[in-house]
């Protein structure tokens, strides 16, 4: 999410932390000093949620990193970052089945009171209350890392140290980057005002969840504090003078801004008056003409893909997307290699599976193959093979034509050239496609709520293995899992998904485990894959430690940004 990504700016993934566009947020022109950045939101995304968990219906939708400190900060490479952590240590029984997590007593909230295990427990408790069934919002990271199955006792040991136990021994690489990792600690003297009534307490999160400017918010660990919002414009944040992480935070003031389009957001990088943008690839060769800027491709750890919707309340002949058939002649019918050399001018990875190739996973199965490649007329044929008639161009089957809407987020150029790309190589099957383009924001909302409203959809991009940073796939394609937007269900991907939750094994044996799952996720297709581009980012040449210091999981960690020659 934390991540679906978004291609249409830096993300739903990275709408971590540092993402591009500019609204009508005050311009900043160049400075010379550590006084203000402008910094930037892609494309019609327009944070709604501000606790910092997630809730399905805004899922990666919120700018992280600011308010609040993560428990655990990861790496590009899959480890974490003790001292960017709120956690100093985890301890593990030889059982796997006790982690005692021991918090950093340097950290402080700015009201001077420290950050507890309590805290932490307390944020436990609120992502477990959400996984009931009658609760009043689920939060996006359920169903990953075993949360909260996988936690059979969440306890303060004492001021400093959270015990959390097993029902079985797990897999400790898995635990901690996919379960543990999702406690992000919140002043529970601040947020518990319903202890003994959880649905009560959700519900009042869910309310001040939305009101950022909200006195709760007002208690931080993070670097910086919000102290202006002002809906589809812009965000100010100001320094949390109270910040005990390293490095303490240079940069006065950080505005995030609303953009409408990506083409807006590159005229503000032309003119200056941005300090850190992204740039579409439908405008990637105009960047050379860019001054002052250092332009380089980021790629994050996820896969690109478009979602079916296999419920059978889907209005297009419920059920029909559940078909493997159907998945298979739709994937058939996208040309990755097209999209890649075309609109991506080469820079994107096509996509056959869920386990990500860049950047470089120990994981990705280098021998996998594309089980579908591009053949319309073979993704044709399988049609009529199972009863599908062409009729002027369209397949019929019981007086049903194969028409449905497409739901594509708005916003990026690329994006809705993919989408046209795909209307008609889908077309070339008898598959009549109506492109239909909504804000990523909406169109995440309608995915993530009633699958009576819609088809299919993409928001431009997949996602970004953030908080499951270890890539074994729970929560994305099991049943209940808090991504599993489509509602795949298959009790042998269950398992799959499963073994590589358990403890351990030699190297080989895990990668066995892994190489199974990726084959099966090929071939079933949960999704429908589309290339993976990276993205481009423009980041002012006097502002420094954003490549240095960036995570490919989580982003910049904004207190590591400086302002210097």
């Amino acid at each position: 999410m934390r991540h679906l990504k978004s291609a249409v700016g830096a993300g739903l993934a990275a709408l971590a932390l540092l993402l591009a566009g500019c609204g009508s947020a005050p311009a900043a022109q160049q400075p010379t000093h550590a006084s203000q950045l402008n910094m930037a939101l892609g494309a019609g995304v327009s944070p709604s949620w501000w606790y910092p968990i997630w809730s399905t219906t805004a899922c990666g939708g919120t700018l992280f990193g600011m308010n609040y400190q993560d428990l655990l900060w990861i790496n590009s490479n899959g480890t974490i970052n003790w001292p960017q952590s709120v956690a100093q240590s985890i301890s593990v029984s030889k059982s796997d089945t006790v982690f005692d997590v021991h918090i950093n007593p340097r950290w402080k909230w700015s009201n001077g009171t420290p950050v507890t295990a309590r805290d932490v427990v307390f944020q436990f408790q609120v992502m477990k209350a959400s996984a009931a069934t009658n609760a009043p919002w689920a939060a996006c990271g359920l169903g990953i890392g075993g949360m909260p199955g996988d936690f059979k006792s969440v306890v303060a040991l004492n001021q400093d140290t959270v015990q959390i136990t097993t029902p079985q021994s797990v897999n400790p690489s898995w635990f901690e980057l996919n379960g543990i990792s999702q406690l992000t600690p919140v002043p529970a003297k601040v947020w518990d005002k319903y202890p003994t009534n959880m649905t009560q307490e959700l519900s009042y999160i869910k309310k001040v969840g939305g009101e950022p400017m909200n006195a709760n918010f007002r208690v931080i660990d993070g670097p910086y504090r919000l102290v202006k919002a002002v809906p589809s414009q812009y965000w100010e944040f100001k320094i949390n003078p109270s910040f005990s992480g390293l490095p303490k935070p240079t940069i006065k003031t950080m505005i995030y801004s609303y953009e409408t389009s990506n083409v807006a957001q590159f005229a503000q990088l032309k003119k200056g008056t941005v300090q850190q943008g992204t740039i579409p690839f439908s405008l990637l060769k105009q960047a050379k003409h860019l001054k002052g800027y250092v332009v380089k491709p980021l790629y994050y750890p996820g896969f690109n893909y478009i979602q079916p919707n296999l419920s059978n309340k889907a209005p297009v002949i419920g059920g029909l997307f559940n078909q493997l058939y159907f998945r298979q002649a739709m994937q058939m019918g996208i040309d990755q290699p097209a999209i890649v050399r075309a609109l991506y001018q080469g820079y994107a990875y096509p996509v056959y599976d869920p386990v990500p190739e860049q950047p470089p996973n120990v994981f990705f199965d280098k021998h996998l193959k594309n089980p579908y490649p591009f053949n319309p007329a073979k993704g044709e044929k399988l049609l009529e093979k199972h009863g599908w008639v062409l009729q002027n161009g369209v397949m019929v089957k019981n007086g049903v034509k194969l028409a449905f809407d497409f739901l594509v987020a708005s916003g990026s150029t690329t994006q809705t050239n993919i989408a046209q790309l795909l209307k008609q190589d889908w077309g070339r099957e008898g598959i009549d496609v109506t492109i239909r383009q909504e804000p990523f924001s909406q169109v995440i909302s309608n995915g993530t709520s009633d699958p009576s409203k819609w088809n299919l959809l993409s928001w431009g991009g997949g996602w970004s293995y953030v908080p499951d940073y270890y890539p074994s796939g729970d929560g994305l394609f099991n049943p209940g899992g808090g991504a599993n937007f489509g509602g795949y269900s298959s009790s042998e991907m269950n398992h799959l998904i499963q073994i590589t939750t358990v403890k351990g094994g030699t190297a080989a044996q895990i990668h066995q485990r892994f190489n199974a799952y990726q084959v099966y996720a090929a071939q079933q297709l949960p999704v429908l894959y589309v290339p993976l581009p990276p993205t481009f980012y423009a980041v002012a040449s006097y502002v420094k430690g954003f490549y240095s210091h960036y995570s490919a999981y989580l982003g910049t960690p904004p207190n590591d940004i400086r302002i210097g020659s």
